[in-house]
């Protein structure tokens, strides 16, 4: 019997526009922690965040998109699909990967806390 890593794993293209994305840098695919620069109602800020790389762009830069806890506001989100196998991507609880991108400095990335499966990817 198969597993259900098994099937392929297909391309995620980013939706935003980003100078000289790379969909075969080692890290696509990978669960990491970021520093997310947000704006939204005129205020600015930064969090750290767990999220998936999808790509890398120009700059040095990964794009990634961010994960939130179950039961949140963004979790709740139609366009957010739900991590099968948190712990295999490193996260410690139920979590959602968002459909929202953010290009982020590689040094602003911690090295990876794990993958998304196959078929997490997939779902993407």
């Amino acid at each position: 019997a198969g597993t259900r890593d098994d099937v392929p794993r297909r391309l995620v293209r980013v939706t935003g526009s980003y100078d000289g994305v790379d969909y075969s840098d080692p890290l696509v695919g990978s669960g990491v922690v970021a520093t997310i620069r947000w704006q939204h109602d005129g205020e600015e800020g930064e969090k750290q965040r767990p999220g998936v790389v999808i790509a890398a762009c120009a700059g040095d830069r990964l794009v990634i998109r961010p994960c939130y806890s179950e039961g949140g506001m963004r979790s709740r989100d139609w366009r957010s699909v739900p991590v099968t196998d948190a712990i295999g991507a490193g996260l410690d609880r139920d979590s959602y990967v968002g459909s929202e991108e953010h290009a982020v400095d590689r040094s602003d990335v911690a090295p990876p806390i794990g993958r998304l499966s196959r078929t997490d990817w997939n779902a993407l």
